[in-house]
């Protein structure tokens, strides 16, 4: 630990995933922030005197319990007009509550905190039910909808989703506020902040006139990045990564009256210059410090039992897949065994868990049979893993698959793609579908849960080739417990992008949906919107069980793309979750 005691206190916002984020994209969070988890970590070990915001944990118990009135003032003020601009604008979620709630006080508190205690997960029934969480998704949505009317078209700023956020943040006394803008998931994209959290960044340095930071991995999905952050956001500093070492750096700096040239990934304003430091491409993951959850709700995630997330390697090893976002200048580093052993340890024995999610692109099989011989050599037990995978040819090895099982592995996630191996090779995923069959009955038959993430319309796809992964899934359904499919996305900063015409596409469109993507004109192959009508012939065949992707058949293609309801895709960690119950049920009657 550092001796330097730092005076200023800093208050650590967790991120905020609150409303659509000009896509729609409002997942309910399953588990607590990596991280934030590293940046609490690190300013406490450097003696950082350090405040957690929370996020969804937060907002939630606001939004369905405490602020249930300012809801219904806000439904019962829509006029005729405004439910005509609703309509006009296909808020048919906010269109749903306004007719379900806006007369009947009682129905509506009783209504959310009904829906409160399914989004926090307090009764597994709750949980596991398809409807009940699609009524959840829509209300919640409808909300946030209702929040983002009164916000983008009433240009009304008065409202408790960002006051209470400014609250909070005032009510810790703050020297100065971080913003962490990085997300599990894989919105690492300065357009995704929510219209909520730049209102608050910008209203917290007018009221309180003290540095702003915020922290997030940005990729280069904008020309001029920079000045587009200093324009739209009232901020001092901006790190460009996730803040595991730079915010506890940036903090000590500050407070030492040094330059700020040795931290790197910052980006801030000199004057009206805008002086954008180095980047570090390597980071030495055993240095870092253990996450810190101690300051988070770890029982109020949409998760029946507490689940942690644990990162243990900078990028896909892989990193030639040709539809892929991955940062490609990062060098690929992981985390040791042993330290991987320590971390494990520590979840156990200080939050009591069973459940961890590996949150790292890809894990290789090499690593994850060097983390299960070292947790069975030290009878580590009683702890379950989920992880994303590529197919592997090492895999088909069954001796391989008994040791991850018997160190904890339970769930894979497997980066399908397509069951096109001419479409596989045009992607450079370097797997083949005869291997994927071993490895899919391999993992069937000694216990492990396959998830497959497919893809339809990746440049040049044609339906007779999209109707060949239909036609390899069906044929190993029994050997799938779930399957998502999701429309290509086109990402700006992919391989793809670095020659467009090699992957028959003609012309790119700005996707105000999601900036961080592009639409697209194709000379061959299925178009954006010939995918979307397939999806939906194929969502009708899945409900009527016409056609079987998976042996469990719950797939209800990824809520995230393809509902009206959207903001959900909770499909793996669902999986995951009942993966494990057996082991739960021997832990329960001590077995």
């Amino acid at each position: 630990m550092n001796s330097n005691h730092i005076s200023k206190m800093l208050a650590l916002v967790e991120f905020q995933m609150m409303n659509k984020m000009k896509g729609n994209i409002c997942r309910l969070e399953y588990i607590p922030n990596l991280a934030a988890s590293f940046i609490l970590a690190k300013c406490k070990e450097e003696g950082i005197k350090i405040k957690l915001i929370k996020g969804q944990t937060r907002y939630f118990k606001d939004i369905f319990i405490n602020e249930y009135k300012e809801l219904l003032e806000l439904l019962n003020d829509l006029n005729s007009e405004d439910i005509r601009c609703i309509k006009l604008n296909g808020l048919n979620n906010l269109k749903f509550i306004f007719n379900l709630f806006r007369k009947d006080e009682d129905f509506f508190k009783q209504s959310l905190r009904k829906f409160y205690n399914v989004a926090t997960a307090k009764f597994e029934a709750d949980y596991v039910n398809k409807k009940e969480v699609l009524e959840l998704l829509r209300i919640k949505n409808g909300i946030f909808q209702l929040y983002d009317f009164y916000y983008i078209l009433r240009k009304e700023r008065n409202l408790s989703i960002i006051n209470n956020l400014v609250e909070s943040i005032k009510n810790v006394k703050p020297d100065i506020v971080a913003f962490s803008l990085k997300s599990n998931y894989d919105y690492d994209h300065i357009e995704y902040v929510s219209d909520f959290v730049r209102e608050a960044i910008n209203r917290v340095k007018k009221e309180l006139d003290i540095p702003v930071i915020a922290v997030g991995p940005a990729l280069p999905t904008l020309n001029n990045i920079e000045q587009h952050i200093f324009d739209n956001f009232h901020l001092d500093y901006y790190l460009f990564d996730d803040g595991k070492e730079t915010v506890s750096q940036l903090i000590t700096n500050l407070e030492q009256n040094s330059s700020l040239k040795d931290v790197s990934n910052l980006c801030y304003k000199k004057g009206n210059k805008i002086i954008r430091n180095s980047i570090k491409k390597s980071v030495n993951y055993d240095s870092l410090p253990i996450p810190d959850f101690s300051d988070f709700d770890l029982d109020l995630y949409f998760f029946p039992e507490r689940i942690l997330p644990i990162d243990i390697a900078s990028v896909c090893y892989w990193k030639k897949c040709a539809f892929c976002s991955e940062v490609p200048d990062i060098d690929y580093n992981i985390l040791s065994k042993e330290r991987f052993l320590e971390i494990i340890r520590r979840y156990l024995e200080k939050y009591n868990v069973h459940f961890v999610e590996i949150q790292s692109t890809c894990a290789s099989a090499e690593q994850l049979k060097s983390y299960a011989e070292i947790l069975k050599k030290n009878n580590i037990k009683d702890i379950y893993f989920s992880t994303l995978a590529r197919f592997e040819e090492k895999y088909v090895d069954r001796a391989l698959t008994k040791d991850i099982y018997e160190g904890g592995m339970r769930h894979f996630m497997w980066g399908l793609e397509s069951g096109s191996q001419k479409i596989l090779n045009r992607m450079n995923k370097g797997i083949n579908l005869k291997t994927v069959e071993k490895i899919l009955k391999n993992f069937h038959k000694n216990g492990l849960t396959n998830m497959c993430y497919v893809m339809i319309g990746f440049p040049g796809e044609t339906r007779e080739d999209f109707n060949a992964t239909l036609n390899f899934l069906q044929k190993n359904h029994e050997l799938i417990d779930g399957t998502i499919i999701t429309p290509f996305n086109l990402f700006k900063n992919s391989l793809i992008m670095k020659n467009p015409p090699n992957f028959f596409i003609e012309k790119v469109f700005r996707n105000e949906n999601n900036p961080a993507t592009l639409k697209f004109n194709l000379s061959h192959g299925l178009s954006q919107k010939e995918s979307m009508e397939i999806l939906r012939n194929i969502r009708k065949k899945l409900e009527s069980s016409e056609l079987k992707i998976s042996n469990k058949n719950m797939d209800p293609l990824d809520q995230f793309y393809l509902d009206e309801i959207g903001g959900n895709d909770s499909l793996h960690h669902t999986l995951f979750y009942q993966a494990v119950k057996p082991d739960l049920e021997r832990l329960k009657h001590g077995r």
